[in-house]
């Protein structure tokens, strides 16, 4: 070994092509940090998700300076050119061949070695290596890239893949890698996975992804580094890591004035709503119980599909800076920037009473991810279990048939278990358009109603 190596991580940065002046900072600084003992790593879902991704994979005539849907990511990739790259669920959105374009269209060494179809390793053929190597002037460097085992159940559109067990396959790599190489990193967008990737692979970094949390520790030996989807990581082979979490350096200018000219291609800073009493979305609130943005996002569906119910599940809720002011209709589109269609169905009050516990706090997970419109809860935190369930102010029949606006993504992924593709009754255009017509016609004038009760004695 010739020297320390320096790995200048992230994972998740999704919706940051949104935001100009961060996207632009942001490569500012891994160009300035670049050197030849430094290599730059991505964890998954680093191309584009977000209003500008979404909205321009569905709206088409529009002329942009980069190409649309998640490849609004290329200006980034072909300005940084990122040493390695895996992929995240959120990069297979829209199936697999779109996925096999983002590996031909983004310069990066596109690594995953546990993800196959029908004819083997996901993208081989487009350029997909299970592992790399790298000449640096710290060394020589291996490289092994693992993805989520949860991508055929939580990515509809990518449920032919498989994904093989990730620990299995980091431990494998790792320890082909350990006998060519002076450092072995791995890249894991994994989540809850991570750690136990990191214990079992002969590796000095894992810089990990999937799970929206910072976190730095050391797992047998093996350093694990996760941004949690803000900034950067920058960690060594010494053991020593820093997180750079806001980015004060002059922006690029060449990515900021392409990612400001898409904003205003899509119309996204056209103002809409103005909110006096600002919108906390951060998520802490958003899953502590009832939360305004929740009633804002079920009310929407309601009003739009004139259902008894209309429900919100927080995990495809955005968390972010409160709405309030101005609000655009980019700031509308962020609480949930996902290209779902919104569906009507009909399910009994029993199948509807199952639906709503799957978003409930259990015994294991404390967090509340339900919410609703037309309908109100009341919950025994001691018990985990419904005191009151009313639908538009009566108690809940198990017997009859309710109408439930919700995103077709909760059906097709199986999320909720008693709603099925066999009970959408109808469909009612792009989820978010609605958001943004609830909001124009006032609907970010919503408060907390008691709609969801918690007591804890």
């Amino acid at each position: 070994m010739t020297g320390s190596l320096t790995i200048l991580g992230y994972s998740d940065l999704e919706g940051i092509y949104d935001e100009p002046e961060s996207i632009a900072r942001l490569g500012s600084f891994l160009l300035s940090q670049r050197d030849d003992e430094t290599l730059v790593v991505g964890a998954g879902d680093n191309t584009a998700l977000g209003v500008a991704a979404t909205v321009s994979h569905n709206k088409q005539g529009i002329e942009l300076p980069t190409r649309s849907g998640r490849a609004i990511a290329a200006p980034f990739y072909r300005i940084i050119e990122p040493d390695i790259e895996t992929f995240g669920n959120h990069d297979l959105d829209h199936g697999p061949t779109n996925g096999k374009a983002l590996v031909r269209d983004l310069p990066t060494g596109w690594t995953c070695g546990n993800l196959h179809d029908d004819d083997g390793l996901f993208g081989a053929e487009e350029g997909v290596q299970s592992t790399r190597i790298f000449e640096t002037g710290a060394g020589r460097v291996g490289v092994f890239g693992v993805t989520t085992t949860q991508i055929p159940e939580i990515t509809p559109n990518a449920s032919t893949l498989q994904a093989t067990d990730p620990i299995d396959a980091a431990q494998k790599a790792a320890a082909d890698l350990r006998e060519q190489v002076d450092y072995v990193i791995g890249v894991s967008h994994c989540g809850r996975d991570d750690p136990e990737i990191a214990a079992a692979a002969d590796a000095d970094i894992v810089v990990g992804g999937h799970r929206h949390k910072q976190y730095a520790g050391k797992h047998d030996g093996t350093l694990l580094v996760r941004t949690g989807g803000t900034g950067i990581v920058e960690a060594t082979t010494e053991g020593e890591y820093t997180f750079h979490d806001s980015i004060e350096i002059p922006p690029h200018q060449t990515l900021l004035n392409t990612y400001t000219r898409v904003r205003e291609a899509l119309g996204l800073d056209d103002s809409i709503a103005q909110v006096d009493e600002p919108i906390i979305r951060d998520r802490e609130t958003l899953t502590a119980g009832e939360s305004r943005l929740g009633n804002f996002v079920a009310d929407a569906y309601r009003a739009a599909t004139d259902a008894d119910v209309g429900v919100m599940h927080a995990s495809s809720l955005r968390s972010g800076a409160p709405l309030g002011g101005n609000v655009s209709a980019g700031d509308v589109i962020s609480v949930s920037p996902f290209g779902n269609r919104l569906t009507t169905l009909s399910v009994s009050g029993a199948a509807l009473r199952e639906a709503f516990v799957v978003a409930c706090p259990s015994a294991t997970d404390d967090r509340w991810h339900l919410s609703v419109s037309g309908a109100s809860i009341v919950w025994d935190d001691t018990t985990n279990t419904f005191q009151e369930i009313r639908i538009n102010d009566e108690p809940l029949s198990e017997e009859r048939e309710y109408t439930l606006a919700i995103q077709k993504y909760f059906v097709v992924a199986n999320a909720m278990s008693t709603l099925t593709e066999g009970d959408v009754v109808s469909y009612h255009g792009l989820q978010y358009d609605n958001l943004v017509t609830h909001a124009n016609n006032g609907g970010l004038a919503v408060g907390i109603e008691d709609r969801i009760i918690r007591r804890k004695e």
